[in-house]
């Protein structure tokens, strides 16, 4: 089976999974905590973008 970064690699993005303990979200009026479950760095359009996909919980 193919990882998400191998995936997004043979669409022509230039991706890959990183390590991504957790990480705090202030909004404005609300905090979340999230441990991601997938992590990945993808360059879309000359800028490298952090995906993070996982649960928010209420800090």
């Amino acid at each position: 089976m193919k990882s998400l970064a191998e995936k997004l690699k043979e669409k022509g993005y230039n991706a890959e999974e990183i390590k991504v303990r957790k990480v705090q979200i202030d909004r404005e009026d609300e905090t979340f905590e999230m441990k991601p479950l997938y992590s990945l760095e993808i360059e879309i359009q000359g800028r490298k973008v952090l995906a993070l996909v996982g649960r928010l919980k209420k800090h």
